[in-house]
């Protein structure tokens, strides 16, 4: 992953360890005039570092990254069970304009070479 150009991983880290982290991919496009867009993923807070603007911090990290690319928008998709809708409205995030979908692979296979490895 670190070898990628078009992904940013960002993190806060306390005491010499990570308390939150997401990342920030940068996708080519064809519409927009061809201006790239961000799509943001693996937004994750340790539940004893949470409410205390980390996350806020990472997230306007990443922002700032993506308009730097030149992205025209930068999105994300939230479970609807988190209770974390309310924290992206607040950043500025709305659902109004699309409605996001996924189809998943369960199992999912493992990339060739792989060992172990979360699902």
């Amino acid at each position: 992953m670190a070898a990628r150009d078009d992904l940013t991983v960002m993190g806060a880290e306390i005491n010499k360890q990570i308390v939150a982290m997401a990342t920030l991919h940068i996708l080519p496009n064809m519409g927009n005039g061809g201006r790239p867009f961000g799509v943001i993923e693996n937004v994750v807070t340790l539940p004893q570092f949470q409410r205390r603007g980390i996350m806020r911090a990472v997230m306007q990290q990443l922002h700032d990254i993506g308009w730097q690319a030149n992205a025209y928008k930068i999105m994300l998709m939230t479970g609807r069970d988190t209770g974390a809708k309310a924290f992206y409205e607040k950043l500025g995030y709305s659902g109004a304009q699309k409605h996001g979908m996924q189809i998943r692979r369960v199992p999912a296979r493992k990339p060739h070479g792989m060992v172990g490895g979360a699902t």
